[in-house]
């Protein structure tokens, strides 16, 4: 029931690099992934989500999506489980996507309470495809 998309091979800001680096970015990482997973990733989350043309261009080239967010969480920078939760439960709103990050414990911590909190509010949790439907390659989305 989950969907993989991709963030790039290196976590590089896109927006300062050239078209070919940018497609390697995105590209190696595809291949990584269909390598281990035997699927072909249709989403990519630009690092920082800083995107521009050449980004948009080069996702376009390599049929992903751009997917960003409109609940950013600061899980990242509270390095707070409490926080991160208030702060998921506050700003979500429908169709919604949050950010998270799961190299960090607290914010993997946080996620029980972010969905039990959000599903007594009423909230189901989808997958970016199913909030989205058919997404367009290069085009980018923050909400459903």
């Amino acid at each position: 029931g989950h969907e993989i998309g991709v963030h790039t091979w290196d976590h590089r800001m896109l927006t300062k690099l050239n078209a070919q680096q940018v497609r390697g970015e995105i590209t190696s990482s595809i291949k990584i992934v269909k390598q281990f997973t035997g699927r072909t990733p249709k989403l990519l989350r630009p690092p920082y989500g800083e995107t521009n043309q050449t980004v948009a261009t080069e996702a376009r080239r390599a049929k992903v999506s751009q997917i960003l967010w409109n609940v950013d969480t600061l899980d990242w920078k509270t390095l707070s489980t409490k926080k991160t939760v208030a702060a998921a439960v506050k700003q979500t709103r429908r169709g919604s996507i949050l950010l998270l990050h799961d190299i960090h414990a607290t914010s993997v911590a946080a996620v029980p309470g972010i969905i039990k909190a959000l599903r007594k509010k009423g909230y189901t949790f989808v997958t970016v495809g199913q909030l989205l439907g058919k997404t367009k390659p290069g085009r980018i989305y923050s909400h459903g």
